[in-house]
């Protein structure tokens, strides 16, 4: 068999010319030629190794410190930490490979992805600060251009603000016309400044940027559910699902248990807007009222709200301590109903959170006055864990609030500011508030958006005339009668 016989070639430049024939000494136009087409194999220049590396360990330093210092809890979820640091280091090899050589691809670049992402995700604090050190190492990368970092950052920092805790879908898109309008305002501030007449190069990015800004919320949009239910993160989206009245857990308590079903609709609503007063998740709390008495449907008939006026109190005929362990097992029985029907780990962890390490104090008082003996407090007390977040303590003392306001036959507006400040104030005494940080400022601000809630329910009505025949009462009549209706349930 004859030997291949190679023959020498060479590569011809755009303009038709080869690279370099054989033989020619290269010059420094024909290394530029090499290496504007890749065939040159140049060392490695440790300097500009040496500054990447300075500058990444730099933006990691500073954000590790952040998080140490405003975020402390998330170095202990093993979860998030992977998705931030995936997300991350996803956004800064995609930069690396598209960018460089390639300037107009720096504006269509979708960073504000990742910052919409984490903000959705994780926490919209976190995901400035994120977008913040993204927008540095983007403008490195495109040669340390100012331009191209500052309107990573504003755009970053839009999409954040713009999703944080947005319930609609729309919500998403919007907030990516707000980063594409926003960016390409700080682009036409540089334009300006600049002095160029360019406008065939201003039309170009300002139309890059408003793909951007459509780009990032797509992104966003089509891929928070899927990291969501992979990292074990709720989402607003599921949220808004397990509110949904159709679910099958939401159904069961309204069929079999419609006392309970109806208290939580009320805690729902007290929560939501105490949540509300102090900034902590409204939607969260709200949907954990739903769920937080679903162990009821056990035994629905030991429940006086389920119990119609003409059926027996079953504890009429159990001892305390069997009264107490029927009440208190529907904590357990809830963790159990919430397993079953898959709800959310954070769902999951406020049903027993919600009452804390409470005692059941009417059966444990009742115990105590039929014997001389001393009781033991464990037969009488809920299994906890004591409230461990703001939204938990809230749950805790709407439960309580209304409950106990449904119960009071005075609803005028000084006996429930008193009834509510006697709840909170038992529940600061018993150190239930001890493992969250909810703050006296808050626990203020919680009383008064629960008066004025619960104010508004149990406002006092003009009696209508039996039959309408009757002529109706004079205005003045009216108010009388009202009047007396408030004086008498007071």
């Amino acid at each position: 068999m004859r030997a291949r016989r190679w023959r020498p070639w060479s590569r011809r430049t755009s303009g038709g010319r080869p690279s370099s024939a054989i033989g020619q000494v290269v010059g420094p136009l024909e290394i530029e030629a090499l290496e504007a087409l890749g065939l040159r194999n140049p060392e490695l220049d440790w300097q500009a190794v040496a500054a990447a590396g300075l500058l990444s360990f730099t933006i990691i330093g500073v954000l590790a410190a952040f998080i140490w210092h405003f975020d402390r809890a998330l170095l202990y979820r093993d979860r998030r930490m992977i998705l931030l640091a995936g997300l991350v280091l996803v956004a800064a090899v995609a930069a690396r490979m598209v960018i460089p050589g390639r300037p107009l691809w720096a504006y269509v670049f979708p960073l504000p992805a990742i910052s919409m992402l984490l903000a959705i995700l994780i926490d919209a604090q976190l995901a400035v600060a994120v977008g913040v050190m993204l927008s540095i190492l983007l403008a490195w990368i495109a040669g340390a251009s100012l331009e191209v970092g500052v309107i990573g950052l504003v755009g970053t920092m839009v999409g954040s603000l713009a999703v944080w805790r947005k319930e609609r879908m729309i919500a998403y898109f919007v907030a990516g016309a707000e980063v594409a309008s926003a960016m390409v305002a700080a682009y036409v501030a540089f334009f300006l400044a600049s002095r160029s007449d360019d406008l065939a190069l201003l039309s170009i990015v300002s139309f890059e940027l408003l793909v951007n800004g459509l780009l990032s919320s797509l992104l966003a949009v089509g891929s928070f559910a899927v990291l969501g239910r992979l990292f074990g993160i709720l989402t607003t989206m599921q949220l808004l699902e397990l509110a949904n009245p159709t679910q099958p857990l939401l159904r069961r308590l309204l069929m079999e248990a419609p006392g309970t079903y109806h208290h939580s609709i009320m805690v729902g609503n007290l929560a939501e807007r105490a949540a509300e007063v102090i900034g902590a998740d409204s939607l969260l709390v709200r949907v954990a009222a739903y769920y937080h008495d679903v162990g009821k449907l056990e035994r629905p008939w030991a429940f006086i709200e389920n119990q119609a006026d003409t059926v027996a109190n079953v504890h009429d005929t159990l001892d305390p301590v069997a009264s107490a362990q029927v009440i208190a097992a529907h904590v357990t029985d809830g963790v159990k109903l919430a397993e079953r029907y898959r709800l959310p780990a954070r769902i999951r962890e406020m049903i027993p959170q919600h009452h804390g390490t409470r005692t059941i104090s009417f059966f444990y008082q009742q115990a105590a006055e039929r014997t001389t003996e001393t009781v033991d407090a464990a037969l009488f007390t809920y299994p906890g864990p004591r409230p461990q977040s703001r939204e938990a303590a809230i749950l805790m003392l709407s439960d309580s609030t209304e409950a106990a306001a449904r119960a009071s036959r005075d609803h005028s507006r000084e006996a429930i500011e008193q009834l509510v400040e006697r709840i909170i104030r038992q529940r600061l005494e018993e150190g239930q508030f001890d493992d969250c940080n909810l703050t006296l400022r808050d626990l203020t601000r919680i009383k008064q958006s629960f008066v004025t809630l619960l104010t508004g329910i149990y406002h006092p009505r003009i009696p209508y005339p039996p039959s309408g025949g009757e002529a109706r009462p004079a205005l003045g009549e009216a108010r009388s009668s009202a009047g007396s209706d408030v004086a008498a349930s007071a």
